[in-house]
């Protein structure tokens, strides 16, 4: 309403999926119908191998990548060229270990070769956090 009703930078507090403060035009912009942040969406288009990198507590304690693999994995079904590594231990932030989501993808990064791609070893990464 408060967007319909041109008040679209008017701050709200929020509770779902997370607890915060943003615009009213934000939340709409991130969880409305069209929302231009859903990887799940844009990685069908994906020409070369793709890797999401997740930690293991994120999936535990945020609505924001709850069930992230198993969609991830459906995505794999339909021929998405999509890898997923958890990160036992960690968490949204990567406190405990802030090198590890590098060196997993450094790692993914020196394993992956495709042709379809130019024939190097660069893929596209995501990395949430």
């Amino acid at each position: 309403m408060l967007v319909a009703a041109g008040d679209g930078e008017r701050l709200i507090r929020v509770s779902q999926p997370l607890a915060y403060v943003t615009t009213a035009a934000g939340y709409v912009e991130k969880y409305g119908p069209v929302d231009p942040y859903d990887l799940l969406r844009y990685l069908p288009f994906v020409r070369c191998p793709s890797l999401v990198v997740i930690g293991e507590q994120s999936l535990k304690t945020s609505a924001a990548v709850a069930g992230l693999p198993e969609s991830l994995a459906e995505l794999v079904s339909q021929g998405c060229r999509v890898q997923t590594r958890v990160l036992p231990g960690a968490d949204i932030s990567y406190a405990n270990d802030p090198q590890r989501p590098f060196a997993e993808t450094w790692a993914w990064l020196r394993d992956v070769s495709d042709p379809g791609c130019g024939g190097d070893s660069r893929g596209s990464t995501v990395v949430l956090r």
